[in-house]
């Protein structure tokens, strides 16, 4: 099957020369109590408040004051101690002060995330475990909870009829005015990304590594669908056959791409210059050109055709989600860098991509986004992608 991609693509919007001057601004802070990132040569150290991984020290920190004044029969106790454990968990801004301690920029950062995350639970949308997972050591499940309430500040001026049980089925309810919209939020880990990718290094020049990252996309998307429609083995039986989506309902995954930024630079966007989430929804490669190899005139340009890419095992992914009739429930993904930076000048783009084969098809323009993408039809066996943004209609 052939994708034509009608070339209405501009480059991938990058982060402004402010930010990266602040950056270079702030290399002689001292190091925080965060894993910072040293040059090889000059020991320099690049701030940055975005940085992912505890050091050693802080995991020690962070452990002693998660469980302070308990004694070991209570903290590893059942359900009895629950309370008691609650009680001596670190508060929110404790938490924030442990990951990104420091003045000015800092200081700036972890007070909108604070803000973001004390709306959310104030909302009475997040679950039972949300303060604990957020006030956590898991970077995995901090991430998962702040990308909820990142999405929840974005969308909560969407009409959200009421639930039953919070916390069972996906993360969000909405309404279209006429239909049940179900949000899935997801935040990729960076697994298999390397290190100098996740954190610049000062004197140190390397490759963007597009494959792994669209793995993580994919796997994400993946996972999600499974929890909607069940996975293929039967070990998830999925939301549809739970009865807790119906066939009615328009469900939508929000992938949060931003731990796998470069640094604290966004990375939404593949080497096709699509969003990742195209690329994983879509058989969208590199753009190429042909040349006569005879007279080296030019033949034309486009997009190459990648179904599979490979993992570092040698197995094939497919990379045409919403070409596969079984993923027809899935009726958009929300693809989003979402992690706080815009108060300190950081860009958090999100494009909305939406699946041509969806049974229930979410309208066009129901998250704010950057851009949105529709694949049309075009004879038996091509489609043609489109981009929309908000100042081109």
């Amino acid at each position: 099957m052939t994708v034509a991609c009608w070339s209405v693509l501009q480059a991938n919007p990058s982060t402004t020369g402010k930010l990266k001057q602040r950056v270079l601004e702030q290399s002689t802070c001292p190091r925080s109590r965060l894993s910072g990132t040293w040059g090889r040569r000059r020991r320099q150290h690049v701030w940055n408040p975005l940085e992912r991984q505890h050091s050693r020290r802080h995991q020690n920190e962070y452990r002693s004051t998660a469980i302070v004044h308990l004694k070991p029969d209570q903290a590893f106790a059942g359900s009895g101690s629950e309370s008691s454990v609650r009680r001596h968990m670190p508060t929110l801004a404790q938490c924030l002060e442990l990951r990104y301690p420091g003045e000015g920029l800092s200081r700036d950062y972890r007070l909108e995330l604070q803000r973001v995350c004390a709306a959310f639970l104030s909302s009475g949308l997040a679950d039972s475990k949300f303060e604990a997972e957020l006030t956590g050591q898991s970077d995995a499940k901090f991430w998962s909870c702040v990308s909820e309430a990142l999405v929840y500040d974005r969308i909560k001026d969407i009409a959200r009829p009421a639930r039953a049980i919070v916390g069972e089925g996906p993360d969000f309810l909405l309404t279209d005015g006429h239909r049940r919209v179900w949000l899935e939020v997801v935040c990729p880990e960076p697994i298999g990304l390397p290190q100098d990718w996740l954190e610049i290094q000062a004197n140190h020049v390397g490759t963007v590594p597009h494959d792994a990252i669209l793995l993580r996309w994919t796997s994400a998307i993946k996972d999600k669908t499974d929890k909607l429609v069940g996975s293929v083995d039967g070990r998830v039986r999925g939301y549809l056959k739970t009865g807790l989506v119906t066939k009615d309902d328009v469900y939508v995954i929000a992938v949060n791409g931003s731990r796998l930024r470069h640094g604290p630079f966004a990375a939404l966007y593949g080497i096709s210059q699509f969003p990742y989430a195209v690329e994983a929804a879509f058989p969208v490669g590199p753009l190429q050109f042909r040349i006569d190899r005879d007279s080296l005139t030019s033949l034309g340009h486009g997009y190459q055709e990648r179904l599979h890419i490979p993992k570092p095992s040698g197995a094939n992914v497919p990379t045409y989600a919403f070409l596969d009739p079984r993923n027809q429930a899935v009726s958009a993904i929300w693809a989003v860098d979402f992690n706080a930076g815009r108060v300190i000048g950081s860009q958090e783009p999100c494009a909305l991509i939406h699946n041509p084969l969806a049974t229930q098809p979410l309208p066009k323009g129901f998250f704010r986004s950057d851009s949105e993408f529709f694949a049309s039809p075009s004879g038996e066996d091509e489609f043609v992608l489109s981009r929309i943004t908000p100042n081109s209609e």
